[in-house]
């Protein structure tokens, strides 16, 4: 199997076109990543604020300062806080995964997923107090 310069030198060109597509994938989704990251940071932040508050007004509502529409409004913001946080950790998860996928290193091994050992690379346990509230 004789192959032409023509042909060697196609395959080299698209074997060049695959890692630069595959490294613009990498920096894509890296950056994606960070921002993800910032934003997680954000909402951890936002939750304990809304924890805070939400303690704040059961307290005055105790204490007969604050109304039970007062304590209603600030779980609402709780919940949506929460709800963000949720949101946010799914997306920095999907980006992880996908940075995975374009790397090759998503383990196949269908046993290392029966526990959350294979996500070690990511501390998302920054704020104990908000992950388990």
């Amino acid at each position: 199997m004789r192959r032409t310069k023509e042909q060697v030198s196609a395959e080299e060109e698209r074997y060049e076109d695959t890692i630069r597509s595959v490294q613009n994938s990498v920096e894509q989704i890296a950056l994606s990543l960070q921002e993800e990251k910032r934003n997680l940071d954000i909402a951890i932040k936002a939750v304990e604020v809304a924890i805070e508050n939400h303690e704040r007004f059961k307290n005055l509502s105790r204490e007969g300062l604050a109304d039970s529409l007062d304590v209603t409004q600030s779980l609402t913001e709780l919940v949506e806080a929460r709800t963000s946080l949720v949101t946010t950790r799914y997306g920095y998860m999907s980006l992880y995964a996908q940075i995975r996928h374009v790397l090759g290193t998503i383990p196949l091994d269908e046993s290392v997923y029966s526990s959350m050992n294979w996500l070690s690379a990511i501390d998302l346990s920054s704020n104990q107090e908000v992950k388990n509230q």
